[in-house]
């Protein structure tokens, strides 16, 4: 084998290598602990605070942010480009808020606002309905390779 081959060949196997060692990277992610709670602004009755995971999530195509416990799942989501709205029931630049409570197989989605967005919190409320979503970012939690929509934070 010549010099130039067998360097080559060394070249080649340490790149891949390397990809393999390398840990893999949720881009435009980012994991915390978090406390949540609901409010409804007729009675200004205002829910125990629930524990559980928080994430924000955004790339040239669509953002969004959410909060996660056993009890409460909260997720909010604008899709940005028209091209990658279609075919997922999506308007462009329109916030959808989906809220799972308990029990329930699946989230039910509404359009919504963001009522309060904040560098350590956020608040978010379905259209038409008086409960509100609040939650506030905790500790940033490192996590190399979970995937924020697989419910592993």
């Amino acid at each position: 084998m010549s010099r130039f081959s067998s360097s080559l060949f060394l070249a080649l196997v340490s790149l891949t290598l390397a990809g393999v060692h390398q840990q893999p990277v949720v881009a435009g992610c980012a994991n915390y602990e978090a406390v949540g709670w609901f409010t409804n602004a007729v009675s200004g009755e205002r829910s125990k605070d629930i524990a559980g995971t928080s994430f924000r999530c955004g790339n040239a195509y669509s953002a969004g942010n959410g909060f996660r416990s056993s009890e409460l799942t909260v997720t909010t989501t604008v899709c940005l480009k028209a091209k990658t709205c279609k075919g997922k029931n999506y308007d462009q630049n329109r916030t959808y808020v989906s809220i799972n409570q308990g029990d329930l197989a699946t989230a039910q989605q509404y359009d919504g606002a963001v009522l309060t967005p904040a560098k350590f919190s956020m608040t978010v409320k379905p259209e038409n309905s008086p409960i509100s979503y609040s939650w506030t970012y905790g500790k940033f939690i490192p996590c190399y390779g979970c995937q924020v929509f697989s419910g592993k934070n």
